[in-house]
This record gives structure tokens, C-alpha cells and sequence, in this order.
């Protein structure tokens, strides 16, 4: 934008980016966001939106052009409503520097210098305020630097934005994360196995026979589904005489089907000779509402062919098919409490095709997320985690109705709570203080100590305590939080350290120093980083950790 006067808006700033059925997990780092919301404020922007900041969960047909249940999962705020860290902690204490120095910030005259290659300083300067603010940038990937500027030597991460309180004191760096880490889990629930009692009703599979909707060739399917249904079964006859089949053993026909749907699940009646029934029931992962070509989206058959056969390939495609829209089960709404008694059902059985299965269960104890666990299922109405909020439960039997299309077994679907008791900080000494160290007071960030040491803090859920230290070393430790690694310059006293500090505490705070924790500091390898994991809990009515 060229126009000096008008406001600079970011609409949206991608936290991640969602996911459609068959895409990786996609992640962006807290620092990638940091570095490039100062870079947009540095050069004037003046309102950044997060897209999303809060992730969720899209129940029923409700996603978008094919996209999960879970929606922006890796969000600042999870799909379950939990802080992501560090992505929440670091993006709020970058708002709050900003917001302690809006004055300068706002009211500021703004002026830009060179540093070096890829280095540059952005400043807001209110002389008769003794006001000023800094954004001092490394734009070099894979280069740290150091820096002169207003006689001071600043050292600068690759890819990253440091901001200066006073153009001088580095209050926060985009690539220097302070702020705890946490580790999402997953707990099974008391009410899984009780009354673990499963029900099924088996959809009945159509032939050629029992439909209305006939044509010469397979019909388009969105067209039939009309969007009220992800489901279109198709459905021919054909004859096969004993002369048509291979005469060696060792080869057996092929049916060979291509199609413009996401997926798709045959039923044959293993006749061979005289007449054979065969019907397909072809899904769709919702139905593209967004981007060009809308109206030249197709699904459905393609083509249809056995081979393998004595007297060659039988093409189907124009055989003549029957259609029906939707599952019967959709239909009578059987998922609903009026609507169970519409359909006979009787005592589950697993790994059956294209069948329902319901059961009853309480909702668990305790206000934290519920979840369902789908790994021991195949494909159905419902993927992977689902998340049912607390609001949609009520205390005691709650009706769960599943449709698999495959093979599964709902014996093994499990109740799940999920957490993010198992929290981590991840600091070197060598890092500089942190926003903690500093008081705002009016429109300045004023030093309310000359003790800069780097400090660690860890803060457990609400009416929770640190209950375990499960791993402490102070060295060269590897991996990430849920799964650090010792280092060749770990220190065996850390994980004491740590526990006196910390164990039934709700918070405690680590100071990042060598000589607490007994740490060799010329360590060939030492990184002079402390890495720490705790676990939280509520406490019991004695006060103690459970």
C-alpha cells in the first residue's frame, strides 16, 4: 500500500494451515509467527488478524471443501480449547511489549536504517517523551549476527526481530522463547467399559432390482446426493456362464473399477455362474463449496470392468445401473433417540461392512475435554479423534451411534479426556532476559531489577500442582517437550534441583543459571540450556498431588 495515511491491515495470518482429508499435519513454529507479525508492525502495519487463533471442530457435514473434523488444531488455542505452547505464550507476550510501548508505537516518528546485509532497524521516537522504540531485524536465514547501533553491540538470531525498549534494552525476540512448552495426552475415561454394550443394525444392500433411479451408464453423484448425502450406492446385474470363467485355479476374475469419488466399497453376492449381483457404495468427504471449476465437479463411477475372465474383459459401463441416494440408515435419522426403533437392531458383531452400531455411556469425570478415540474402527461418519464438547453430554446416558462403512470393531472405541498436564521449559543461559524483567510503568518499560539472569517459569492448569518432575538436565539435552534426551554434558543433580523447587507447587520459577545446578560450564559441547518436564494434577484433599 502506497497511501502513508491509511491504515495497514493483515486479515489473515495463517497459524498453520488446515487440513483436508489426506494432507500431513501441517505446523508453523511460534517464532515464524513472532518474526513475521514485528516485520508487518516494523514497516507500519497497524492491525494483524490470526486465521485461526482458535482451533475447533466441524461437526456433521459442516467443513469446507473436504476438510477434517478437527480444524486448526494447531492453533495458539487448540481444537479442545487448550493454550497451545509456546504459540499462545509467545504471541501474547509480543502483544503486551507492543501494547506497554503504544504510545511510542502510535505517536512516533518513524525512521529506518541500514545495518548490514539483511540487517535493518525500524524506530518510533518521541524525543520530548523520552520515548523510543526499536525493531531491530536479521533477515539472513541460517546467519546469527551481532550488530552496532546507537554504539551499542546487539546480537541478533537469523530470522529473527529483537524489539528495544529505550532503542537500547532487548526486551523480546522473536526467536528466543521464554515461555513454558506443554504436551498434549490423552487419558481413557472410567465410562468406557462400563456398560460397554454394543448394538448393530446392518444396512441392507440394494440390487438392481430394489432401485428406481436407473440409466444406461453410472450416473453422476453429486447430482443424485444433492448434497444431503456423502452416499450413492450403485448397483448392476450381470450373467456369467461356467464357460466364462478362467479354467486355471490359479487365476481368479478382477473387478476393476475407476472412479471420481474419494472412496468406495464393493459387495458381491459370490455366485459366478448364472446371475451375479454387484453394488458399490461410493463416498464423498463432503462436497467442495469454494475455489474455480464448482460447476465442473464430478463424482462417481468412472469405469467398470472385470477382468480375468476365459472370454476377456467384461465391460460394465454400460450394463445398466440402478441408484439410491443416501443409507437407509440416514434416511430413518436411526442416530436419533426417537428414531432407534425404526430399524431392528440386535447384538454387535465386528468387522462387518456397512453397518451401525450404537451404545450408551456416561460422560467422564472432571471439566476437561471429552474425546472419542477411533483407532480401532475403519471408515465411517466419524475419523481419527472426534471431539464432542461437555456441553452436548449430559451426565448419564448419552447415545453414540456409528457408522462404518469398512471393517472395525466398536468393542475397542474409547472415551478419552485430553490434557496438557505435561509442561516444559527449554532455555539457555546464554538467552537474553525476558519480557518478565521488565515493569511498564505509564508509557515506558522501565528495569525493576539489575538482575537480568534468565529465568524459567512453569505454571500448571488451574487447580492443578506439579506433581512429578519427569525429566531435569542442564547441558547439551536434546528433543522436544514429551520427549527430551540427555545430553553429553548432562548434570545428574538437575532433576534434585527441580524437585525442591518445584514438586507441589502450582508454579515455581527456574532460575537458569550453571553453578544451581552443578553444570560444568567449559563442557565441550555444552549449550548451557536447561530442560525440564513436569507433570501437573489436582491435588487431594490433603493438599498432596493425586
Amino acid at each position: 500500500m502506497r497511501d502513508t495515511n491509511k491504515p495497514r491491515l493483515w486479515t489473515e495470518n495463517w497459524t498453520a494451515q488446515f487440513r483436508a482429508y489426506g494432507d500431513q499435519v501441517a505446523m508453523r513454529s511460534a517464532e515464524d509467527i513472532a518474526y513475521s507479525v514485528l516485520r508487518f508492525f516494523a514497516k507500519g502495519g497497524s492491525f494483524v488478524n490470526y486465521y485461526m487463533y482458535h482451533g475447533g471442530t466441524n461437526f456433521g457435514r459442516t467443513s469446507a471443501s473436504y476438510v477434517l473434523t478437527g480444524y486448526y488444531d494447531e492453533a495458539p488455542i487448540d481444537e479442545y480449547g487448550l493454550y497451545k505452547e509456546p504459540k499462545f505464550g509467545h504471541i501474547r507476550d509480543l502483544h503486551n511489549v507492543i501494547r506497554s510501548y503504544q504510545k511510542a508505537f502510535l505517536e512516533g516518528k518513524q525512521s529506518f536504517e541500514k545495518l548490514g546485509h539483511g540487517y535493518e532497524a525500524h524506530t518510533f521516537e518521541l524525543p520530548e517523551d523520552n520515548l523510543c522504540l526499536s525493531f531491530l531485524s536479521n533477515n539472513n536465514t541460517g546467519e546469527d549476527g551481532t550488530v552496532v547501533f546507537r554504539g551499542e553491540k546487539l546480537y541478533i538470531p537469523s530470522r529473527s526481530v529483537s524489539i528495544l525498549a529505550g532503542c537500547k534494552n532487548v526486551v523480546y525476540n522473536t526467536k528466543r522463547v521464554f515461555v513454558q512448552h506443554s504436551e498434549r495426552s490423552f487419558h481413557t475415561a472410567e465410562v468406557t467399559s462400563k456398560n460397554n454394550l454394543w448394538e448393530m443394525y446392518q444396512e441392507t444392500i440394494p440390487k438392481y432390482r430394489n432401485t428406481k433411479i436407473r440409466a444406461h451408464e453410472p450416473l453422476e453423484q453429486y447430482n443424485q446426493t444433492k448434497d444431503a448425502s456423502d452416499y450413492l450406492w450403485y448397483t448392476t446385474s450381470f450373467r456369467l456362464e461356467s464357460d466364462d470363467l478362467p479354467f486355471r485355479g490359479d487365476i481368479r476374475p478382477v473387478l476393476q473399477v475407476q472412479s471420481s469419488a474419494h472412496s468406495m466399497i464393493g459387495f458381491a453376492n459370490d455366485v459366478f455362474v448364472g446371475v451375479n449381483h454387484l453394488t458399490m457404495l461410493s463416498s464423498t468427504m463432503g462436497m467442495k463449496d469454494s475455489g474455480g471449476e464448482l460447476a465442473e465437479m464430478k463424482g462417481g463411477i468412472q469405469e467398470c470392468r472385470i477382468q480375468g475372465l476365459n472370454t476377456g474383459t467384461l465391460d460394465l459401463q454400460v450394463n445398466g445401473w440402478g441408484h439410491k441416494a443416501a443409507l437407509e440408515g440416514e434416511d430413518k435419522e436411526i442416530y436419533t433417540e426417537k428414531n432407534l426403533g425404526k430399524v431392528q437392531w440386535k447384538p454387535a458383531q465386528g468387522d462387518r461392512g456397512a453397518t451401525w452400531y450404537k451404545r450408551y455411556f456416561d460422560e467422564p469425570d472432571g471439566n476437561d475435554p471429552v474425546v472419542l478415540d477411533m483407532s480401532s474402527m475403519g471408515k465411517g461418519m466419524i475419523f481419527e479423534r472426534y471431539h464432542i464438547p461437555r456441553p452436548f453430554l449430559k451426565s448419564k446416558d448419552n447415545l453414540l451411534v456409528v457408522f462404518e462403512e469398512e471393517m472395525g470393531k466398536p468393542e475397542g472405541i474409547l472415551i478419552q479426556t485430553v490434557t496438557r498436564d505435561d509442561i516444559c521449559v527449554l532455555l539457555s543461559e546464554h538467552n537474553p532476559a525476558q519480557i518478565k524483567t521488565w515493569l511498564t510503568e505509564g508509557d515506558q518499560i522501565k528495569l525493576i531489577a539489575e538482575d537480568h539472569s534468565t529465568r524459567g517459569t512453569l505454571t500448571c492448569p488451574p487447580k492443578k500442582i506439579i506433581q512429578e518432575v519427569v525429566f531435569a538436565s542442564f547441558g547439551n539435552p536434546e528433543g522436544p517437550c514429551g520427549n527430551f534426551t540427555v545430553g553429553t554434558c548432562h548434570t545428574p543433580t538437575a532433576k534434585q534441583v527441580v524437585e525442591k523447587e518445584c514438586l507441589g507447587k502450582p508454579s515455581c520459577m527456574l532460575p537458569v543459571v550453571h553453578t544451581l545446578y552443578g553444570a560444568d560450564i567449559n563442557c565441550p559441547t555444552t549449550t548451557a540450556t536447561l530442560a525440564v518436564q513436569v507433570r501437573c494434577d489436582k491435588p487431594d484433599k490433603k493438599g498432596a498431588s493425586k
